[in-house]
């Protein structure tokens, strides 16, 4: 009864402040009104408006996504109700700071670090602008865990308690600092220093920080990536080329969501959904793939 309905920021808010709803006012009515669907509206899926060149690293971002989070909660007021702050703020962080993809284009730990500061801080000002507009909101988060991105920047041992809780931080980083889970006592929050990050931006979060009311959840068994996925895990044909019986192959894989989604959960906390996932190359993987799915929510 309910979908991802991601918001092309850049069409809604074409200059700073200006916001165009036109375009998408009937599609989210037929949604709600003749479909009886919950819209999950994504503020951001990736890209932001083109007046904002340097995307996430512009100085505007955290503010301006905030207004525009309001805006358009009070536009969609009593019409929607669910909102995802951001799609995917680890692989932003990623692909913005430590793999140069996006912009802008940057590859190193300390970009990495700072990046995620400007993500979070744009989380936190989203939900309070949300539940200021409409205080019946449903924030929820839409997060993978992305293991082993920083791991080898983690200058301590990997028997050493402090190096799995730095690991486990950055997996979901910056969802970990916008949710209120580095206090400083954790030593991410020592890690993130050390690459830039000041101990202003850490005090704003302890005091500001904000949780989602439901911790979404992603993965992708032909990707791989998830918690504690194995490297010969990481294939684009869970099926293994046929090598395996498909319906025995799908629940394989399905079990491998199992780890990282329960490890959210305690992480944060939260209710969870299982906000994407899609495997198989043919129709005939792509069902044993759903069928397996229903069996293993029964189980859960």
């Amino acid at each position: 009864n309910s979908i991802r309905y991601s918001v092309p920021w850049y069409k809604a808010e074409p200059k700073p402040g200006v916001y165009d709803w036109s375009w998408i006012d009937k599609p989210v009515q037929y949604l709600v009104e003749k479909l009886k669907i919950i819209p999950i509206m994504d503020l951001i899926h990736y890209g932001t408006p083109t007046w904002m060149p340097d995307g996430v690293a512009d100085e505007r971002f955290p503010e301006a996504i905030g207004k525009y989070a309001g805006a358009m909660a009070s536009h969609f007021k009593g019409l929607v109700n669910h909102y995802s702050p951001h799609n995917e703020p680890q692989l932003t962080g990623i692909f913005c700071g430590l793999t140069g993809r996006w912009p802008p284009y940057q590859k190193s730990p300390e970009s990495w670090a700072k990046i995620g500061v400007a993500v979070a801080k744009g989380m936190v000002h989203e939900t309070n602008a949300i539940r200021t507009a409409d205080p019946n909101a449903v924030i929820v988060s839409i997060d993978p865990w992305m293991t082993g991105v920083v791991d080898s920047h983690i200058s301590l041992p990997k028997d050493d308690a402090r190096w799995q809780e730095i690991s486990l931080a950055s997996a979901c980083y910056p969802a970990s600092l916008a949710y209120g889970k580095i206090d400083a006592a954790n030593p991410f929050a020592a890690w993130l220093e050390k690459w830039g990050v000041t101990g202003r931006d850490m005090d704003w979060f302890r005091a500001n920080a904000r949780k989602p009311d439901i911790l979404g959840y992603n993965f992708y068994p032909d990707f791989g990536f998830g918690w504690n996925d194995s490297p010969e895990n990481r294939t684009k044909d869970f099926t293994r080329a046929g090598t395996v019986p498909v319906k025995e192959a799908a629940r394989e894989a399905v079990a491998r969501i199992t780890p990282g989604l329960v490890q959210a959960q305690r992480y944060f906390d939260l209710p969870v959904y299982l906000t994407e996932t899609s495997a198989g190359l043919s129709i005939e993987a792509r069902i044993a793939y759903i069928e397996a799915l229903g069996e293993w929510v029964a189980e859960l």
